[in-house]
């Protein structure tokens, strides 16, 4: 009997053993409700539809779509009426996705071409119910020459589409091609899904042989982007004194054009054993939904399949964030990544031959494009290796470090596609880079030079007027963000941008045409405008940004971030900084145990980063021959400095990408060359827009 009963339990655990082995070693594809299915490149709006004339937009909710597998929840769609539309109907929960669209619709367009949206808006009423949700696009990175009515940015250069009105957007293209995108920016509504794609292609530019392969790049939350803006701002409320109870919301989800799957609510336990550990190491995290966890933390796939061919064809894989908090980490297993382009400039590789100048992966942050050519190793060439994943991962290092353990441990880490060179695809089995993901930093700039000596933005060797921002975080602001003392020459103005600063009938571009020469004094402004003068054509203007934390005495108010004069003399600021080279230099320094970045974006231009300073890194990184772009990354305790000219009359906002923080007000502005301004034609509708406004919502 015993020898029965042994042989028994020997044959239970051996089917244990079996089943567990079946479940480990179960393909993926049959783990995972993913289907995969080949992603192919399209524009929806094209060149030749552009030059037809005026493309109609109307921008409207839909309340029932899930895409990362999770709830349903409220999106915003776009809605397309161009000849590509007609007839054409691929239904998905109820809607036509061919004419209703999120991501927004891609629109690819020559250099120079003259670009007319019309955009209707259809959209529902707010989170108050009481008045119906408002309208404006942005257009990253078009410089809107001689248009800077279609900048897109309300209480700056327009007043927000309202319910039933239509606006046309009417701007040129870039000279230079490049990627760029689009996106709301009316409140934090780019996060409910009003962002997309836009693409200026050139048949002279060096890689016009290379066919796209797009990667738009987004967080996904479960909740409307204005829920979660109530929340961000009600814990500042709450914390009062204790500024480490604020953080920012951490997303569910990452979606690749629109794909992805979710870790959905109530499927997530985290259990820690030590409550202050605010690194969350001492956590253990079980998942019972379809996300699967391996040595990188938990592992997602969005069902696309990259298909490329090794003998026909080239690819260039253009790369978005159009997120709201996170930089991703952009890689391909087996391969090294050539970069040719950051946001809208072609670069170069100093030494493209050297193997230490070769790149395995490419930090993104909110707001940047990247395009990069990926060649496989000689290993995976040795081996004949035909699929490899093609990942995304999250930085860690960008959560602010108080952020509670549950909620840093509902993000999925890395999202998936496929990247086959065989037509019968197989699940891959490669394997990541292991080489540390580092801080919440850009790529290192270094490794590249501008493609061409045309690229030069004529700056002198020495700057006309220099501006020094200190950004802080502080407790005694209501519902704003501040971006501090800014200070140049004897000028010196301490302020916060507010959106309340000015109601919805009214703008700063406005403000010029109605105080005319009194535009051209810094005090004609509310300092809650932060407002900054660019009278001098041609002028080299250097901004140094430094990313501080004072921690102000709390007034029983909320929380911000405070621009204000660098003291020299500071005990704290000697901490970190030599004091002589601090008084020459914008500086950002933040409280010793936080890990707040800031990621800065110029409206209007393009500017030359001169040098970036990380505290602990010794010295700064001076650039000798530094690139042009759009956005930069001021590290923790770090500086950015970034130099521009000034040939561009408008209103331009200047301001951190990371949705949260330009919500709370982390936002400057400068009016340059206002004069000029003054000679420019108005666009058509654009003052109606102001009229019968109905009351802020901000």
């Amino acid at each position: 009997m015993k020898m029965i009963m042994k042989q028994l339990i020997y044959a239970v655990l051996f089917g244990v053993f079996l089943l567990t082995f079946s479940v480990l070693s179960t393909p993926l594809e049959k783990r995972s409700k993913i289907e995969w299915k080949p992603e192919t490149f399209k524009c929806d709006v094209d060149e030749t539809t552009i030059a037809k004339g005026t493309i109609e937009w109307t921008i409207t909710d839909f309340h029932s779509c899930e895409y990362d597998g999770c709830a349903k929840r409220p999106v915003i769609l776009v809605h397309r009426s161009d000849d590509k539309c007609v007839n054409q109907t691929v239904m998905r929960d109820g809607v036509d996705t061919c004419c209703y669209q999120f991501p927004a619709p891609t629109i690819c367009a020559k250099p120079k071409q003259r670009i007319r949206i019309a955009v209707t808006n259809k959209l529902e009423k707010d989170l108050k119910g009481i008045y119906y949700e408002k309208t404006t696009i942005h257009w990253h990175g078009l410089l809107m020459k001689q248009t800077p009515f279609s900048d897109g940015v309300p209480a700056i250069t327009q007043c927000p589409i309202q319910r039933d009105v239509k606006f046309v957007y009417d701007f040129y293209a870039n000279e230079e091609p490049g990627t760029y995108w689009y996106h709301s920016h009316y409140k934090p509504q780019r996060m409910d899904g009003l962002y997309g794609l836009l693409i200026i292609r050139d048949e002279e530019e060096p890689y016009k042989n290379y066919k796209d392969i797009n990667v738009l790049v987004s967080d996904w939350y479960h909740k409307k982007a204005e829920v979660l803006l109530e929340g961000y701002k009600d814990r500042y409320h709450i914390s009062k004194v204790t500024l480490p109870a604020v953080y920012e919301p951490v997303p569910y989800s990452v979606l690749i054009n629109g794909k992805g799957q979710g870790i959905c609510e109530g499927t997530v336990t985290v259990t820690c054993n030590n409550a202050t550990d605010k690194s969350c190491k001492s956590c253990t995290v079980t998942n019972k939904g379809e996300i699967i966890r391996d040595s990188s933390g938990f592992v997602a796939d969005t069902g696309i399949i990259y298909y490329l061919s090794e003998k026909k064809d080239k690819y260039r894989f253009r790369i978005t964030n159009a997120g709201a908090l996170i930089e991703y980490y952009f890689s391909i297993d087996g391969h090294v990544l050539e970069v040719i382009e950051v946001d809208g400039k072609k670069v170069s590789h100093v030494k493209s031959n050297d193997t230490s100048n070769q790149v395995h992966r490419v930090p993104i942050h909110v707001g940047q494009r990247f395009s990069v050519i990926a060649h496989k190793t000689s290993e995976a060439e040795a081996k004949n290796t035909k699929n490899f994943w093609l990942r995304l991962q999250a930085n860690p290092n960008c959560i602010r470090y108080n952020t509670p353990c549950n909620e840093k441990k509902q993000l999925v880490e890395t999202i998936r596609s496929i990247v086959s060179y065989d037509s019968k695809f197989s699940v891959p089995q490669t394997s990541p880079w292991t080489d540390d993901l580092g801080g919440c930093v850009d790529l290192n700039l270094t490794l590249l030079s501008p493609f061409s000596s045309k690229q030069n933005l004529g700056l002198k060797k020495k700057p006309d007027k220099q501006f020094n921002l200190k950004l802080t975080m502080f407790t005694d602001i209501i519902k704003e963000i501040t971006v501090g003392e800014v200070f140049a020459g004897t000028a010196v103005n301490s302020f916060v941008y507010a959106y309340q600063a000015l109601p919805d009938s009214n703008n700063t571009l406005k403000e010029v045409y109605d105080l005319r020469e009194k535009a051209k004094n810094v005090n004609s402004w509310t300092q809650s405008q932060n407002v900054l003068i660019l009278d001098g054509k041609d002028d080299t203007i250097e901004v140094v940004l430094a990313n501080a934390d004072d921690v102000a005495h709390p007034l029983h108010l909320t929380s911000g971030f405070k621009i204000e004069r660098a003291k020299c003399t500071s005990a704290d600021m000697q901490e970190f900084f030599d004091v002589r080279e601090f008084c020459k230099k914008i500086f950002m320094h933040i409280k010793k145990q936080q890990n707040i970045y800031f990621h800065i974006v110029k409206h209007g231009h393009f500017f030359e980063v001169m040098q970036i300073t990380e505290i602990g890194k010794g010295g700064p990184t001076i650039y000798e021959t530094p690139i042009s772009r759009d956005t930069v990354t001021v590290p923790p305790k770090g500086t950015a400095t970034i130099r521009f000219k000034v040939d561009n009359p408008g209103v331009w906002a200047f301001h951190c990408h990371i949705e949260w923080h330009v919500e709370v007000g982390m936002m400057a502005q400068f009016v340059e060359l206002p004069g000029e301004i003054l000679a420019l034609k108005k666009q058509e509708g654009w003052d109606k827009l102001c009229e019968n406004q109905t009351p802020t919502t901000h």
